[in-house]
């Protein structure tokens, strides 16, 4: 793939526009001219066992599914089917990564110059999840649900996104294998989510993790949750990105994630 020319910046370097969209610039460097920065990291791969996760099934109402495990929060309705991957773990980190390759974002279609900026872009309301609650992701889907736990990192410098908060979430028997993260400026001022599995490609778990967390992200928006994780489970093994609802969705192969910015 020809790499393509960067585009221009917003004025506090933090977005960059494609040529259809203004997007998130990963760890801009300070107080220089802004440049891409390489994908973040989200901790060290340590392989472990797979470990279940709800997962919206094909033509099921988005909604809470019975039982304490496995689930994605809701405010109602018919349950999401509950998916079980009890695969070992040699099987779960080999293979899959031939069928992953050549993967990639097409190069967006459009203007190279970027519309005029608003009054208040890129701050403002604008920089945040829309509907979005640090409650929401921490503790109704993983710690409710799931039973995960979470800790507050009180390091700003470790956020991507310029939050002043971090909030660190792991599976309940420190596995490793898995991990979300949230930085955000107030409970309700989400900035980014982001979702990590180190389990391999092409595996149950790490499927329902990105597809359980594109559904918990759109519950503000009902209508869109079953769309956000079809289109999360149908590309969890690549590295393309869409905007649902105001919530951008982007893959990563290396670490193999998912991470969620406001849709510009």
């Amino acid at each position: 793939m020809t790499a393509q020319p960067p585009g221009p910046y917003s004025p506090d370097g933090r977005y960059q526009w494609d040529g259809a969209a203004w997007q998130p610039v990963r760890n801009p460097p300070p107080a220089a001219a802004p440049q891409p920065g390489p994908p973040h990291s989200y901790g060290q791969s340590q392989p472990g066992r797979p470990q279940p996760y709800g997962m919206p099934q094909e033509g099921t109402p988005a909604g809470p599914p019975p039982g304490p495990y496995g689930q994605a929060p809701g405010t109602g309705g018919r349950g999401i089917g509950l998916v079980i991957g009890l695969v070992t773990a040699g099987l779960l980190l080999g293979g899959g990564v031939g069928a992953a390759a050549g993967l990639g974002s097409a190069s967006p279609k459009g203007s190279a110059r970027p519309p005029a900026f608003s009054a208040d872009f890129p701050g403002g309301d604008r920089r945040y999840l829309p509907g979005v609650t640090v409650a929401m992701i921490s503790d109704d889907w993983l710690k409710k649900s799931n039973k995960w736990k979470c800790a507050k990192k009180p390091d700003k410098d470790e956020t991507s996104s310029g939050a002043a908060h971090r909030v660190e979430c792991e599976p309940p028997d420190d596995r490793g294998d898995m991990s979300v993260y949230i930085e955000y400026d107030k409970e309700d001022s989400v900035r980014q989510v982001a979702a990590t599995c180190w389990l391999g490609l092409h595996t149950v778990a790490c499927t329902s993790l990105f597809s359980t967390m594109a559904d918990t992200l759109l519950i503000p928006r009902k209508s869109l949750r079953k769309q956000a994780a079809g289109w999360a489970k149908k590309n969890a093994d690549s590295e393309r990105s869409t905007t649902i609802g105001g919530v951008r969705l982007e893959f990563d192969l290396s670490p193999h994630g998912m991470t969620a910015t406001p849709g510009i």
